[in-house]
């Protein structure tokens, strides 16, 4: 049995996805890798995530469900993350699942005592200029662990909590880039590395709702802002 694993996901009216993203990690559990355990942050949503969330929780110990009043999404991770019991934390969107075998695949690059977060490659399911556009988000954080300055996606990422612990977890205070804060702060405690056995899904709701061109633009300049200026963007659209 490997290390155990923690899921921590911030879940805001994702009524949408939760079932099939809790589905598809209960079929996980049950068929590759046993040693996990599911957290869901419900914060603030006014549609039925908390209650299809739930119905999981009521059927598995290792399947919890926790609500909080009008929190970010880092605010909501943070909480998961103090719940778990795993040596191990995946962070992950809502919208997002793992495919085959990824677990495993995210478990044994922490068999290196030096890894302290490990990406994941992430796949859709759009038009080819969508699909094209996660493929080079993925390479770019490939490349960027090449060169340790990792920019790590919490779409899926994992990190092992004693690490995340000692970073005080995602800075509450940012609405947007969190997760490449998080990783470049990781990358001096140890090596921050890709995974591309590791396939996730996640939904292309936000490029297909906000306009490829305008999703691109915003990242853009949101990444010049935390870079250069260090604060990134407090505005940030959804799509639901």
């Amino acid at each position: 049995m490997g290390k155990k694993i923690s899921i921590v996901i911030p879940a805001y009216n994702e009524e949408k996805y939760i079932k099939e993203t809790s589905s598809k990690l209960k079929e996980i559990k049950n068929n590759e890798y046993k040693n996990l355990e599911v957290i869901v942050v419900e914060n603030g949503s006014t549609d039925k995530t908390y209650e299809i969330a739930k119905q999981y929780a009521n059927a598995d110990k290792n399947f919890k469900v926790f609500h909080l009043d009008k929190a970010s999404a880092a605010i909501a991770t943070n909480f998961g993350a103090k719940q778990a019991s795993g040596e191990i934390l995946i962070l992950m969107d809502a919208d997002t699942y793992p495919l085959d075998r990824a677990i495993t695949e995210i478990s044994k690059k922490f068999e290196d005592e030096n890894v302290v977060s490990v990406c994941t490659y992430v796949k859709t399911n759009s038009s080819y200029i969508n699909n094209l556009l996660f493929s080079l988000s993925s390479e770019l954080a490939y490349l960027s662990s090449k060169i340790n300055t990792p920019l790590f996606y919490t779409i899926c990422v994992a990190y092992r909590k004693d690490i995340f612990e000692q970073l005080n977890g995602l800075k509450e205070n940012f609405v947007t880039a969190y997760d490449l804060d998080l990783s470049k702060r990781a990358s001096k405690f140890g090596k921050c590395v890709f995974a591309r056995k590791a396939n996730v899904f996640t939904s292309p709701r936000r490029v297909e709702k906000g306009g490829t061109v305008n999703i691109i633009m915003y990242h853009l300049k949101n990444f010049i802002k935390f870079s250069i200026y260090k604060k990134p963007s407090d505005d940030y659209e959804p799509y639901r």
